[in-house]
């Protein structure tokens, strides 16, 4: 079989919530190979959790298996190898850090006869692998855990023109989480994530709680899960914040990050959640894994130390901790929270609003198909003083072309403050929307069911884009990488009126 011919992808990421996350560019590069490819995601019980809200898997396997910190009987194992027989898959790509040996995976996949197996390997695979991608890292550069991923599907020809990260945020969940952080919309306030999936990686709480009390004029919700009450229950007395862990569902919690202006966290989950709802983070990060900083979204990264008791006994990880730390970690304090929480209030306080609709509100029919189908009128504020032109994008995250760009406008002159109805800035040029034609298209809801939102984004960044009236949307966002200084996101919703089958 050739992978062209490959239609059920079995895709096998064993490890963490955050890696799955970090995962799904490239599952949605592999949704290129064919219109009729469907994903199985094979993860480990705490990464099957996000599957869900991840579009692009279609149904996903949880297994926790012995080589991953856990006590998996054998006979167990051999059930799984007969389950993924019995799906017949046609292919099965393996993802893994590093620092992870591919090969127990590897051999699971050929005992269930799954013809085409992708994924990296240190040392020959022989037939465990029909398609062996040598793993030259630690040694040579290490790519973002984002980047390794991408790399390892475009060997077989799968290409992700998005190479953001994404997650389906839900709208109740949204209003459940919000509701439960009695959040006073007149003052700021952010989200403060004191646990961590391994302890290793753990910021020391009291100094989360000086950071806290110097944050005091912002409103401060502390989130966590069962396992973590009782320090997030310490932290927001400690800090004048309200707890909430324990009492939100997954989908909330990825709800609440969406709609915080701000997130501080260890290196864990969450951070990559923010990343991929593009919420402002600031990262406590212990020096373990390099390549699993906030991808695509304004941080901070704030480093420290792991004692040389808590550091993994992996060689590889030791020789890239010697690697990368070639004198001692000062470690991050909690003056540099406050200092990098401060810095990206100030980064990030650029807004995009229509007098037309609210946030998270429909858009009015006149700027939809059924009505006059133009474009609402925009207002812009707070652009950074050093910016040098703006993008605009109007995308359906909700569409089966996860997402379909219905405007796209770039070199926008950022001394601009409004957009008129029907009209773009003097000087702006107008890209291809999806549809493959230059101008706005509002929302039609004739053509699906469901709500739809709809994300009016604005960019603007430190340069001028030297790019034609015939740019995509990947075009752009190529052109525009390491040139963002700073986004806005206003979202319309729009119920569709296709009866669902």
């Amino acid at each position: 079989m050739a992978w062209a011919d490959a239609r059920k992808l079995l895709c096998v990421r064993l490890d963490n919530m955050g890696d799955v996350i970090m995962t799904t560019p490239a599952f949605r590069a592999l949704k290129t190979l064919n219109p009729d490819v469907r994903l199985t995601l094979l993860t480990s019980a705490i990464g099957a959790g996000i599957a869900e809200f991840i579009p692009e898997i279609d149904h996903v396997i949880p297994f926790d298996v012995p080589w991953m910190r856990t006590d998996t009987a054998s006979a167990a194992v051999t059930e799984l190898i007969e389950r993924l027989a019995a799906e017949q898959f046609d292919a099965a790509i393996l993802f893994t850090v590093f620092s992870q040996n591919p090969l127990p995976a590897a051999l699971i996949c050929y005992m269930a006869n799954i013809p085409l197996r992708l994924g990296y390997c240190r040392e020959n695979p022989y037939h465990l692998l029909t398609d062996w991608t040598p793993d030259s890292e630690p040694f040579t550069p290490i790519k973002h855990e984002v980047e390794r991923q991408l790399a390892l599907v475009s060997n077989i020809g799968a290409q992700a023109g998005d190479r953001a990260l994404r997650l389906t945020v839900p709208d109740d969940a949204r209003a459940s989480a919000l509701s439960k952080a009695q959040i006073d919309p007149a003052r700021r306030w952010l989200i403060l994530h004191p646990g961590v999936s391994e302890g290793r990686r753990q910021y020391p709480p009291e100094q989360f709680i000086e950071a806290g009390q110097a944050l005091r004029d912002k409103q401060i919700v502390v989130t966590g899960g069962d396992a973590e009450i009782d320090l997030c229950e310490r932290v927001a007395r400690e800090v004048g914040g309200v707890s909430l862990a324990g009492k939100l569902t997954l989908g909330e919690l990825i709800g609440l990050i969406d709609a915080a202006p701000m997130l501080i966290t260890n290196n864990t989950g969450t951070a990559h959640i923010a990343a991929a709802v593009k919420t402002p983070v600031v990262v406590l990060y212990a020096h373990t894994n390099p390549q699993h900083i906030p991808w695509k979204t304004p941080n901070r990264v704030l480093y420290f130390d792991v004692t040389l008791s808590a550091r993994s006994k992996n060689t590889l990880l030791e020789y890239t901790y010697h690697q990368t730390v070639s004198q001692p970690v000062i470690d991050a304090q909690p003056d540099d929270i406050v200092r990098a929480v401060n810095e990206l209030f100030e980064e990030t306080s650029m807004e995009i609003a229509s007098v037309a609709f609210k946030d998270r509100q429909p858009v009015p029919t006149a700027y939809t198909c059924d009505g006059a189908n133009v474009s609402p009128p925009l207002t812009f504020s707070d652009i950074p003083a050093n910016a040098k032109s703006l993008v605009l994008m109007v995308e359906d995250v909700d569409a089966p072309a996860n997402p379909w760009v219905h405007w796209l406008v770039f070199n926008i002159p950022p001394t601009t403050t409004t957009v008129r109805p029907d009209s773009i800035p003097d000087g702006a040029t107008e890209g291809l929307a999806n549809g493959g034609t230059h101008g706005y298209e509002g929302p039609c809801p004739r053509y699906f069911a469901g709500t739809h939102h709809y994300k009016f984004r604005l960019l603007a960044l430190d340069t001028w884009l030297d790019l034609p009236a015939a740019s995509t949307r990947a075009d752009v966002l190529a052109r525009a990488e390491g040139h963002i200084i700073a986004e806005a996101l206003l979202v319309g919703t729009a119920l569709g009126s296709l009866a669902e089958h």
